[in-house]
């Protein structure tokens, strides 16, 4: 075998290297096109969860305030329950007062 013998098969050994690479590159783009689909719809459910987080991060605000006002309903609930209890316990103490005057 010649230089040139050698040299064309050094070649044809190159140009089916190349063609390998080649099928391998359009094989990872191919995969790499599926990627980036796949990525386009994890995107869209990404913003369909961060929209559904705002809307429930209003409703939480919508609800603490709510809180805030039931507890302070409450607590004026209770201080009429005290005020009354206090004056029922002094009616009471008036009354056993006036049963031993008698």
């Amino acid at each position: 075998m010649n230089n040139e013998e050698k040299i064309l098969k050094i070649l044809e050994t190159m140009q089916l290297t190349m063609d390998t690479m080649q099928s391998q590159i359009g094989s990872m783009d191919s995969r790499l096109g599926g990627v980036e689909s796949r990525l386009g719809g994890v995107e869209s459910r990404l913003g369909s969860v961060e929209s559904k987080i705002n809307t429930m991060q209003v409703d939480i605000k919508g609800l603490q305030s709510d809180v805030r006002e039931i507890k302070r309903d409450l607590k004026g609930a209770w201080d009429d329950i005290l005020r009354l209890d206090k004056r029922l316990t002094v009616h009471d103490e008036e009354l056993a007062m006036l049963k031993r005057l008698k």
